[in-house]
């Protein structure tokens, strides 16, 4: 099974039926035209050199051409190696050097700080723009290639499911950012999971999502469309405006982003009424979501809700709460193929309703860090199961509920302090828009939760009167020994609130 074969067979069944709406280019897509153009980039890659198993860089935002572009890859046996259309020169540099890539497909307006250091890059033989032309040196232009009418047709190369696809890069949050290798066989199997099961979709369905395409949620809301005949509806930017504006336009019938971006939608709601009766499905996935933001969520939309759970290395889905059983606080069960269990430290089994890590086997773990056996062994349990890193518990239907990040845990006095939990407590009082709790460190306890807030629009607490709060309804040794009220949070391009940037500011001020 691989994603090629799935679109050249939906080429043929849906061929005259929307695939991507581009919302930059207000472009409709349908799917013969869209296997026509990933039929040229193809043959344009290949009249460069580009052979299977050369790596290939996306330096792409999201678009109808990170998506023709991420197929051709793929059908010529190469390897798509996407990354943030927000990076910098050190972060593009350490990807490009790490994969070795042998090309890069990016957008003609961000090209310069890449071409700028090219002269350090020896395997980098050729760079290919995309976007508006802007009076740069690139070596060919994707638009040449879509639409040159005498290219030849390019036969998919025959394709092993054990073959490398893509290369994606984690965010480096524990450390140096390390590729993760997915093969065809991971990603069409995800895929498929993700279209026919946590979506529900068919042929009329269109579906946006509002998270980076470099990111494995691409595979949810691009790829799962894709594989069963439904539009992707592209936004080149996350906004709560134009999402909305885009539900009404285009009539979308789903929609995923991440907690935050939820936050923004029902304000810009408030602020001016859209028409979103086509709307039926709201997902949620990347961060913890509160249950007072669930309620919301559905109240104000009218939309039927679900959660999800997933990691890169496993090609996005782990677990889902399926479509009208959505169960407060659960990221559901194991997804079609997967199973899952708790361990403790010795990698051993714990009882049902106790916390531990959770450990994971399915059809879409990965197969290896890039270059790097050392990070890809520990990564596994003696027995094969991918060590999530996520501290978790069942309960006895089989649902499963993320506590928080095992590094994430706080030991204050020989007392296991979970963040999420007091975060979502914060979350309860009713004039916190949001919280984050990180650790300090502390030279009689160990360490010490320290709280972070954004209030609602006329809010006027005090981290005082916060503190309180807290020590109502917390064992002591829980509570934030101190509240800081914030305006906003640093994020990734993904909308994660990015916790070791402020445990780090945290330690260093008290320093």
């Amino acid at each position: 099974m691989n994603l090629i074969s799935i679109m050249q067979e939906n080429a043929g069944l849906f061929s005259d039926s929307v695939a991507v709406i581009d919302g930059a280019t207000e472009k409709f897509i349908t799917y013969k035209e869209l296997w026509r153009q990933v039929n040229a980039v193809a043959s344009g890659l290949k009249s460069i050199g580009i052979a299977a198993g050369d790596r290939i860089g996306l330096y792409l935002p999201n678009g109808a051409e990170f998506i023709i572009s991420y197929f051709a890859i793929l059908m010529i046996g190469a390897i798509a190696v996407p990354f943030d259309i927000l990076f910098r020169n050190f972060e593009i540099k350490y990807i490009l050097e790490n994969s070795s890539a042998k090309a890069v497909i990016g957008l003609e307006r961000e090209l310069s700080r890449l071409l700028s250091m090219r002269n350090e890059l020896p395997n980098l033989l050729s760079v290919v723009g995309a976007g508006d032309q802007m009076n740069i040196q690139v070596d060919r232009r994707l638009s040449d290639w879509i639409q040159a009418e005498c290219l030849n047709y390019t036969e998919p190369v025959q394709i092993l499911d054990s073959q490398p696809a893509a290369i994606h890069y984690t965010s480096g949050t524990t450390g140096r950012m390390k590729g993760v290798v997915l093969s065809h066989y991971n990603i069409a199997v995800n895929t498929k999971i993700n279209g026919h099961y946590l979506l529900g979709l068919n042929d009329q369905d269109r579906v946006l999502g509002l998270s980076p395409f470099n990111h494995v949620y691409y595979f949810q809301v691009v790829l799962g469309p894709l594989s069963v005949g439904a539009a992707a509806v592209t936004l080149p930017r996350s906004s709560p405006r134009l999402a909305l504006e885009a539900i009404e336009k285009y009539r979308i019938t789903h929609l995923s982003t991440v907690p935050t971006m939820f936050r923004y939608l029902l304000q810009q709601f408030k602020e001016k009424k859209y028409d979103l009766s086509s709307w039926r499905v709201a997902g949620s996935a990347a961060a913890n979501i509160n249950p007072d933001l669930v309620m919301q969520i559905r109240n104000t939309f009218g939309v039927d809700f679900f959660d999800t759970y997933g990691s890169t290395e496993a090609s996005s889905t782990i677990t889902y709460t399926r479509l009208r059983h959505y169960k407060s606080g659960s990221v559901g069960m194991p997804a079609h193929g997967y199973m899952v269990k708790v361990v403790d430290d010795q990698e051993l089994e714990v009882p049902v309703g106790e916390v531990g890590e959770l450990v994971v086997r399915g059809p879409g773990i990965f197969r290896n860090y890039w270059e790097l056996p050392e990070k890809t062994e520990i990564a596994f349990t003696v027995g094969g199961w991918y060590k999530s890193g996520d501290i978790a518990r069942l309960d006895h239907e089989g649902y499963v509920y993320i506590i928080g990040r095992k590094n994430d845990m706080i030991i204050s006095g020989g007392y296991k302090i979970y963040p999420l939990e007091i975060e979502e407590m914060l979350l309860s009082h009713p004039e916190i828009a949001d919280a984050i709790v990180v650790k300090r460190k502390d030279p009689n306890l160990g360490e010490v939760p320290v709280g972070y807030v954004i209030l609602k629009s006329g809010a006027e607490l005090t981290p005082d009167q916060i503190i309180t709060f807290c020590q109502e309804r917390l064992a002591k040794y829980k509570c934030p020994r101190i509240i800081e009220i914030r305006s906003d949070f640093p994020r990734s391009p993904s909308g994660k609130t990015l916790r070791r940037c402020l445990e780090s500011e945290n330690n260093k001020t008290q320093e």
